[in-house]
């Protein structure tokens, strides 16, 4: 039987490009008949290892920080100490942690400045999204949520005004950079792979603490674990962490100090927690086999993908149209997060301190007018020396919100927070030693913030004492972004231990009080009228005064002190103090306003008739009619008396009629 000749089946041609089958298989096992690689790993460029999605998180999280947070009110509500001398870096050396401490409080000192202050945080958000997303790239969907995450975490932190946001991103930033320095360099055997964590894990220790120590040996663990298929396999790995762990614990009254700096904030916390679980996560997203990481691939060996033969590859959705949506997706839900985390109570309540340490007095009034709720001590403050700076304090103080029962000047019972700038204030007063007395207070609440040592520099200045100012004033010279300012006014006064030609100095001078009291409250009746024993010139003291007799409701001594008004060149009666008078005469049945040689203004004398003939109305009862009070004389000294309070920002301010 004939066999059958086989048909020569010609194969088509091969390009020079595309190797013959079997021929790079050939290539790689060589003479020796062992694995060789195809060609050498290509270093990819860094720019090409940052996703053009991180990019895009960055520059919005720049723009968010700089225009919404606002970097100067992360400074002055979570500030830290940073000083430019050997003996603070050595302290910072000689500690577990110290160092990353000490590089977070040089950053901090960045956020004085906006623009500096948000390229930091954008910084920090796109690395640590860069590392995730070059990590777990083979995922479109995971590439986004963990480029996103640890970003959202940060800026959610930031928009609760936390403190310790750069300690977490800088330590996440460690630990993740330590993470794949073991990968790279601990793969090739297994005792020097476990060597090598344990050393790094000793450094991480160091230089971060043992929280971001614990969590590189933890993502080293699940790494090793996944590695070797079993936990068995990597138990070496998981000693490390067990000991970090123990070592934590031990020590849990340090790590609990990271927590119970500022108020407790649940949402501040659980962003903080995110930041914990940001490389242990992807370590576990992480491709398993230790080959060459992805980021060392040549860009067409990093994307290639292999195909089952004699199948087609399944049509792909377009690259940019695909991770655009998950991405456009992921961006929406963090905007959605931010909305709701976001403090604006916080924000509002900073800005206005912010801008009375300042002196910024518009946009303190501005920013007043936004309240919705009771202002704190510090607020009511620094409202109150707004509107006197704005030539306002007895025209608009009820348009503001005002509670009976509380003084102008702050008592220390309602708490410290006002120390800093009830220290301000006194010094305009003229009250130096109740100023150097609440500087104090501020210097041991608040720590040696740059405006602390600057008050304290004035106030003995002003006590003729120039050495201990210059003490402080040497001390603000290691401040970072303050050293010129402070330089400049130690060789001043060298010169003039006065300081006779310094603006602030000089005004503040002559309104030094010249006797003493002795009462522990320190009320602000006891305080304005000491200033006004030893100098009757002081304006600001006169006005405060009055004030105080009208939140008081003591209309005789306003009565009694009107005819002042002149002394100060004030002309022009306030509107408070002629509604204080027209309602004094109304509840005494007199007419003596009217006929005194301050009679009060046709508008103001014709709101009055108009509040009058509305609660006759009411049969003289304001039960029932609190709505139309309100709106129409929501701003003025009668709502106030009537009910104790304003209104505030919720009142329109009065027109009169034409």
């Amino acid at each position: 039987m004939r066999r059958p000749k086989h048909r020569h089946v010609q194969s088509p041609p091969q390009s020079a490009s595309q190797p013959a089958p079997g021929a790079q298989l050939l290539e790689r096992q060589g003479g020796t008949g062992r694995s060789q690689p195809a060609e050498q790993a290509v270093p990819v460029p860094f720019l090409k290892r940052i996703p053009w999605t991180t990019l895009i998180l960055a520059g919005l999280a720049w723009v968010y920080v700089c225009f919404w947070i606002h970097p100067p009110l992360l400074y002055d509500h979570a500030w830290k100490p940073f000083y430019m001398e050997k003996a603070f870096l050595a302290r910072a050396v000689s500690r577990s942690a110290g160092l990353l401490a000490y590089a977070a409080a040089f950053l901090g000192q960045l956020n004085q400045f906006p623009v500096a202050g948000a390229l930091v945080t954008a910084a920090i958000i796109g690395l640590l999204g860069s590392a995730a997303a070059n990590t777990v790239r083979h995922n479109a969907t995971i590439v986004s949520l963990c480029a996103v995450i640890p970003g959202l975490a940060i800026l959610v932190m930031e928009g609760r005004y936390a403190h310790g946001v750069y300690d977490a991103g800088l330590g996440a930033l460690l630990s993740a950079g330590a993470w794949f320095a073991w990968k790279r360099l601990g793969q090739a055997a297994s005792s020097r792979s476990v060597s090598l964590a344990l050393a790094i894990s000793v450094v991480v220790y160091w230089l971060a603490g043992t929280i971001f120590a614990v969590v590189f040996a933890l993502s080293a663990s699940i790494t090793a674990t996944r590695w070797k298929r079993s936990v068995l396999g990597a138990w070496p790995y998981w000693l490390v962490t067990a000991t970090l762990l123990t070592i934590g614990v031990i020590n849990s009254h340090q790590l609990a100090k990271e927590f119970s700096t500022g108020l407790p904030d649940i949402a501040a916390i659980l962003a903080r927690g995110l930041i914990y679980l940001y490389l242990p996560a992807i370590a576990g997203l992480a491709p398993k086999t230790p080959d060459t990481p992805e980021l060392s691939k040549s860009p067409h060996l990093a994307g290639a993908t292999s195909h089952t033969p004699g199948k087609e590859a399944p049509t792909a959705t377009p690259f940019f149209h695909r991770n655009g949506f998950v991405l456009a997706a992921t961006l929406l839900i963090a905007a959605v997060v931010l909305w709701l985390t976001f403090d604006r109570q916080a924000k509002l309540l900073g800005s206005i301190k912010l801008a009375a340490l300042e002196y910024e007095w518009e946009s303190v009034l501005a920013l007043a007018r936004q309240l919705k709720t009771e202002p704190t001590p510090v607020v009511r403050l620094a409202i109150a020396r707004a509107l006197y700076h704005e030539g306002k304090l007895n025209k608009e103080l009820f348009a503001y919100p005002q509670r009976k029962g509380v003084e102008i000047l702050p008592s220390l019972r309602e708490g410290l927070e006002a120390c800093g700038l009830l220290a301000d204030t006194m010094i305009e007063l003229g009250q130096v030693n109740l100023a150097e007395h609440f500087a104090h207070e501020s210097l041991e609440l608040e720590g040696e913030r740059p405006h602390t040592l600057w008050q304290l520099g004035r106030i003995y200045v002003l006590k003729d004492q120039p050495k201990a100012a210059a003490v402080f004033l040497k001390r603000l010279s290691l401040v970072p972004f303050h050293r010129t300012r402070a330089l400049q006014r130690i060789k001043a006064l060298e010169l003039d231990p006065t300081l006779s030609s310094e603006p602030d100095i000089s005004r503040a001078r002559p309104l030094r009080v010249t006797n003493d009291i002795a009462d522990s409250g320190l009320p602000t009746e006891v305080v304005v009228r000491q200033c006004l024993g030893s100098n009757k010139r002081n304006r600001m003291a006169f006005e405060f005064m009055l004030a105080h007799y009208l939140l008081e409701s003591n209309l005789d001594q306003i009565a009694k002190n009107v005819e002042s008004l002149g002394d100060y060149g004030v002309w022009e009666t306030p509107r408070h103090i002629e509604e204080a008078l027209l309602l004094r005469d109304s509840l005494a049945g007199t007419n003596l306003t009217t006929l005194s040689r301050r009679p009060p203004s046709a508008p103001v004398a014709r709101r009055f008739e108009l509040l009058r003939k509305t609660l006759r109305a009411n049969n003289g009862k304001v039960e029932g009619i609190e709505n139309v009070l309100m709106r129409d004389f929501g701003d003025t000294y009668w709502f106030y008396y009537l009910f104790g309070r304003t209104f505030g920002s919720k009142v329109r301010s009065y027109k009169a009629p034409n």
